[in-house]
């Protein structure tokens, strides 16, 4: 059970279309309820026309089971390398507002927690004025749930000097042990 206060799912947008039936098994798997009574109205019990598709989703799925029931068993330095933290950039599109972001990812490798993530991010979205954009640049820390002692240190020292940094629009510190 997730049980969180707010979902927000990236690229999200695409769900606020869907039907009906597809929101409400989201909304009570995210509440912990039994939702294998949600089905699409109108298919058949073993109806094969999205066959392959099923099939692939099933083994995605089998895939991803394994996956996470061996993540303890990770080499966490031949995935993401010998450094203490993995760092990545993304660039996002938001075509219902026309925003375009870019992220600057670092993410804190911890063998006692799943680290912490600093967040910068740039954004740039039609101001209203012909061909005018606006930029916002924000700075995040981001704090697992159940943070190890010196990942919830280091991320506090981390805040600390993002806030001093004087080119940030806002900057946010993510608690949700503390938020709770």
């Amino acid at each position: 059970l997730l049980a969180p206060d707010i979902v927000v799912l990236e690229g999200g947008y695409s769900i606020e279309g869907a039907l009906p039936y597809v929101n409400a098994g989201i909304i009570m798997a995210l509440a912990g309820l039994d939702y294998s009574g949600v089905i699409e109205p109108g298919l058949e019990k073993g109806a094969s026309k999205n066959r392959p598709v099923r099939e692939e989703v099933a083994r995605s799925v089998a895939y991803l089971q394994s996956v996470w029931s061996r993540r303890k068993e990770q080499d966490l330095d031949a995935i993401f390398g010998e450094k203490d933290y993995f760092f990545r950039q993304r660039y996002i599109y938001y075509d219902t507002d026309n925003i375009t972001e870019y992220q600057a990812e670092t993410i804190k490798k911890c063998p006692a927690c799943s680290g912490f993530r600093r967040v910068y991010s740039r954004a740039e979205y039609p101001s209203g004025r012909v061909r005018a954009r606006t930029r916002v640049k924000i700075g995040a820390v981001l704090l697992p749930w159940h943070a190890c002692s010196s990942c919830r240190r280091t991320a506090e020292e981390a805040y600390q000097q993002m806030k001093a940094e004087e080119d940030l629009d806002h900057v946010y510190f993510q608690d949700p042990d503390a938020d709770g």
